[in-house]
């Protein structure tokens, strides 16, 4: 069957919450991803993890080799996107000839992925860095044996954390909160260092904040009311930091870096990263004011401040960011010049801009805000669905296309592999619940 996306006009919200948005996304979302899962495991039923060694700009697949490195991104990014589709499997009619393999397929990468988590942090000192070989040491971009350093943290350690946190097995658990509180106490604290990109000492910079909201909606599932309060001060901490360092009130420019020592900002912006961070601030304070209703009037306040700031923000990055021309949002802009940085445009940013989006409509009330926000999901679910998706790879999305071309480029940043359903379907899973909860959710609630 020939490919057609479905297109959005942005006349109005219905458009989000009508059966054919859901069945459309089901299909060529979610249950395109999980039948991609299967499809590679029953080709390589030995390998225990998602396999998504695979180059999604090009759909070849990566030489045998690529078995011997793995990456701790992807055990906790693979169980932590695994686990949010076994939730919506009842839900997608689409996969009834195979709901049992997936669900068993599933939860055997949930368990293998905690697992090696578990060895992962056991032979590097309590970490979780960026490559290790098959038996869990880390090893540099050669394969080399290396050491970690125990005292800072990266990406690898927070995804990990969150992959523990869903794996629904106590000991795992425990461990996967070690984990968060230690990454919060190291990387928040100057810290933080990213292994894939190489970024000052001298710098201060919003991603770990950001990751770190992610891990929320996880934890005050499994907290006592007094332990709640620890986390909403977190997340009202975490808001108040990043927007006195790295937010313009002004001009709502947004900065993903400041200087250590002046916490002067500098005119760099990343706008998807700006935008996941709105989207997934507002993300974990839905999550404790609906675990909670006993919240200091300091932090009530700073999360009302965040309802009203974080949209802007977003908006305003957006603005920065979107390539009309080729349907993208560049990777990296100066907000002084408005000159482009990185000319790349990744897909992950527009399933992250919907989300925020989403999720931004609706906290605020402000009549013209919501209609940019409309207009704002309507652009980033055309071009992605127009010019991401790849019909000749079960829908999977191309990884990166070119903002001066609109060309698909062998460009893999961060990982030399897919991306194991994380940005994307999670994105789209987390739009669902705001529209099931929130925005729309009689219509919503009908069709699933």
């Amino acid at each position: 069957m020939e490919y057609k996306p479905l297109v959005l006009s942005g006349n109005n919200w219905m458009e989000i919450c009508s059966k054919d948005y859901w069945e459309f996304i089901n299909t060529v979302v979610f249950e395109a991803g999980i039948r991609l899962l299967l499809e590679r495991h029953r080709r390589r039923p030995n390998f225990p993890f998602p396999d998504t060694k695979f180059n999604p700009n090009t759909g070849i697949d990566l030489p045998k080799s690529s078995y011997s490195v793995l990456y701790p991104w992807f055990f906790g990014r693979g169980a932590e996107a695994c686990a949010a589709h076994l939730a919506i499997l009842e839900t997608l009619s689409g996969l009834r000839d195979v709901r049992r393999e997936a669900q068993e397929l599933l939860n055997s990468f949930i368990k293998a992925s905690t697992d090696a988590i578990l060895k992962t942090i056991d032979r590097n000192k309590g970490r979780c860095p960026f490559r290790v070989n098959t038996n869990f040491q880390a090893i540099d971009h050669s394969g080399k044996a290396i050491q970690v350093d125990p005292s800072v943290r990266s990406p690898a350690d927070l995804f990990c954390a969150k992959g523990l946190l869903v794996s629904k097995e106590s000991d795992k658990v425990a461990v996967g909160k070690r984990m968060f509180w230690e990454f919060v106490e190291i990387a928040l604290d100057s810290g933080y260092r990213s292994e894939y990109i190489d970024e000052s000492t001298e710098l201060l910079s919003h991603v770990p904040y950001m990751l770190a909201l992610g891990a929320i909606r996880y934890l005050v599932t499994l907290e006592s009311d007094r332990d709640l309060y620890d986390y909403a001060k977190l997340v009202a901490t975490i808001i108040t930091t990043v927007l006195k360092r790295h937010y313009d009130a002004e001009t709502h420019v947004f900065s993903e870096y400041v200087l250590k020592t002046t916490h002067q900002r500098l005119s760099y912006l990343n706008p998807g990263h700006a935008i996941e961070f709105a989207g997934l601030g507002l993300q974990a304070i839905e999550a404790i004011e609906e675990a909670t209703s006993s919240l200091s009037s300091d932090i009530s306040a700073t999360f009302e401040e965040a309802k009203f700031t974080l949209p802007k923000i977003l908006i305003n990055s957006f603005q920065f960011g979107y390539n009309a021309l080729h349907h993208g949002i560049f990777q990296a802009v100066d907000t002084r010049t408005k000159e482009i940085l990185d000319e790349n445009m990744p897909w992950w940013n527009l399933p992250e801009t919907l989300r925020a989006a989403t999720r931004a409509a609706v906290v605020i009330d402000d009549a013209v805000l919501k209609r940019r926000l409309l207009d704002i999901i309507a652009k980033c679910h055309n071009d992605y669905f127009t010019y991401y998706i790849n019909p000749q790879l079960m829908y999977f999305p191309f990884r990166t296309r070119n903002g001066k071309t609109g060309c698909v480029v062998d460009v893999m940043p961060a990982v030399p592999e897919a991306d194991p359903l994380y940005h994307s379907n999670l994105s789209f899973i987390d739009m669902q619940d705001v529209c099931l909860k929130v925005l729309c959710p009689k219509e919503v609630n009908n069709h699933r």
